[in-house]
């Protein structure tokens, strides 16, 4: 039987999970991004359809981030304790947006920058990881956070790299590299290239209000089980020091 070429989908393992994108559809709001498991809609503004798209709704599909043999997405606990998923929709990213604070709106959605120290983790020293405010895809980890005296949180490397774009940024007369995260196209801060040479060099210079941060304890409950391995070795090494 004759396919249309447009709405061709790839075929989907068994227990696969996928970021699906309708570039054109015929719903309010245009574009949509969702996740399937096995291809039935989990999250994401496609939920309208109650199921699988149906094809005569969807002019083109592209199959976005998460290869075939991932099992669950990247981000969440691998053991299957509950799992942390991205905000995809629109919808819902309207509603988290909506319920953040003045100044986290302000940071994330209209680039603006927080006070140097003035904000909630420039000396924050614990042990745990750092997400997106609006999508909660993991961003940066404590192990990777240093004291530059900047008066904003900073770190040498971004914990899952493929969650951070960059950006150039001539705001204000300067040439810099704005950083932003990728599911939630929240506006995170600057990297420079003044940071420990010893740690590759970089400086992400980020601000607090585009972060939320889970605590080494509560990776587990929260869905992010699977980074306790990257802090355990961190915490045994300053353990010895």
């Amino acid at each position: 039987m004759a396919t249309d070429d447009r709405t061709a989908v790839q075929p989907v393992l068994p227990d696969t999970w996928h970021l699906v994108r309708l570039t054109t559809c015929n719903l309010p709001g245009g574009p949509c991004l969702f996740v399937t498991h096995n291809f039935q809609v989990l999250c994401g503004a496609a939920n309208r359809f109650g199921g699988t798209p149906p094809r005569r709704d969807v002019t083109s599909v592209d199959l976005l981030g998460f290869p075939a043999d991932h099992r669950r997405p990247p981000w969440s606990d691998a053991r299957g304790k509950r799992e942390t998923q991205v905000t995809n929709s629109q919808d819902e990213k309207a509603q988290r947006i909506a319920g953040l604070t003045r100044r986290q709106r302000a940071v994330t959605q209209e680039r603006a920058t927080e006070p140097a120290f003035d904000n909630e983790f420039w000396d924050k020293k614990d042990a745990g990881i750092y997400v997106d405010v609006v999508s909660g895809e993991p961003l940066f980890a404590s192990k990777q956070k240093f004291d530059s005296g900047c008066g904003w949180p900073s770190f040498t490397a971004p914990l899952e790299p493929e969650n951070v774009v960059e950006k150039e940024d001539l705001d204000h007369g300067m040439a810099r590299t704005e950083i932003r995260s990728v599911h939630g196209d929240s506006h995170l801060g600057h990297v420079f290239d003044d940071g420990p040479e010893d740690a590759g060099g970089l400086r992400y210079c980020i601000n607090s209000a585009a972060l939320r941060f889970v605590p080494y304890e509560d990776l587990e409950s929260d869905g992010y089980g699977k980074y306790r391995s990257v802090l355990d070795g961190h915490l045994a090494q300053e353990g010895t020091d």
